[in-house]
């Protein structure tokens, strides 16, 4: 069996701290009718947008299905940006805001968090009444960051042009700007099966939006970028949210132990509001566990993070084994 580059060990010792996805698999079998794979699927895609507007609680004409958040991330920006206009986005953030916005051409507002890696609210705010393209995730990635539904709202009403709010850790913070979008026709929340839902393979986001939006993105959006095993997938697992939220009950446990148990080591701890937590983490130890088949997430000089880890909470054997090497 082969290993990881440069660490030699079989995949099954290989524990990824660093990529914020769930360490279960859904109990996800594809049923209904057979699929003809030798097709193109229908792009369209009614049966996952059903069944993301009913999970949403929001009408279909509010939804628009992608491969991944990062194809509607592109999408947003390819509609919306070009070389005369800016987007306002945090640092640190998630990467793809800034990647996407620049290959259309635009020019960033970035707002630098504190010293405690915290929106700086005030200057946000002011960058978003100057941007046509507002990005912000809550929970915060990489920070966690759960930022109050009032504040977004007043975002949103300063802004100039279209709130991007990516909730791709909604389901772990157990708040959404769902609840009043509906009074807000320039938001657009942003989502992912990739995490609670655990289809990282699968490659399917949706983003929920006024009907307007939608309209725009569907003339963009490729025909058919989502492939009919990934839709066929995503809708039974969209069928089995009840049994998601039970799992992400379990796994915010988990956050607060593991977060506590580094704390008991001396470490600063950052636990914030998703599935993952902050905490310093130099390169020579990020090294050791490299070593040991324990992949973190650690951050190039320059970057706002540099000397901190992102590390995703695992199962309890695993965290284990983490906690056992950093302490």
């Amino acid at each position: 069996m082969g290993g990881v580059v440069g660490v030699g060990l079989p995949l099954t010792d290989v524990v990824r701290f660093d990529m914020n996805t769930v360490p279960w698999q859904l109990p996800v079998t594809i049923a209904g009718e057979p699929l003809s794979l030798n097709e193109y699927p229908d792009g369209s895609y009614r049966e996952l947008v059903a069944a993301i507007a009913a999970y949403c609680g929001q009408p279909e004409s509010r939804v628009v299905v992608g491969a991944g958040a990062d194809e509607l991330i592109s999408l947003v920006a390819q509609a919306y940006l070009d070389g005369t206009r800016h987007f306002a986005v945090s640092d640190p953030s998630y990467a793809m805001f800034s990647i996407a916005s620049l290959i259309a051409g635009a020019s960033p507002i970035s707002v630098a968090s504190d010293a405690t890696f915290a929106l700086d609210r005030s200057a946000f705010a002011a960058a978003a009444a100057r941007a046509d393209v507002t990005w912000i995730a809550n929970p915060g990635n990489p920070t966690g960051e759960l930022l109050p539904q009032d504040y977004l709202r007043e975002v949103a009403a300063s802004a100039r042009g279209i709130v991007v709010v990516d909730e791709a850790y909604a389901e772990f913070a157990g708040t959404s700007a769902l609840d009043w979008i509906s009074g807000a026709p320039n938001v657009a929340v942003l989502r992912t099966l990739s995490k609670a839902f655990a289809l990282a393979g699968m490659r399917v986001g949706y983003l929920v939006a006024a009907p307007e939006v939608v309209a725009i993105l569907h003339k963009l959006r490729p025909p058919a970028s989502i492939s009919a095993v990934s839709a066929r997938m995503a809708v039974a697992a969209l069928h089995q949210a009840a049994g998601v939220r039970t799992r992400v009950r379990a796994l915010v446990a988990a956050r607060h132990r593991f977060g506590s148990a580094l704390a008991a080591t001396g470490r600063p701890v950052i636990e914030g509001a998703a599935n993952f937590v902050l905490t310093p983490v130099d390169d020579a130890t990020a090294a050791r566990a490299l070593a040991r088949g324990l992949v973190l997430r650690t951050y190039d000089p320059g970057h706002r993070l540099h000397g901190w880890s992102r590390i995703t909470v695992r199962s309890p054997e695993d965290n284990a084994r983490l906690l056992r090497l950093l302490s």
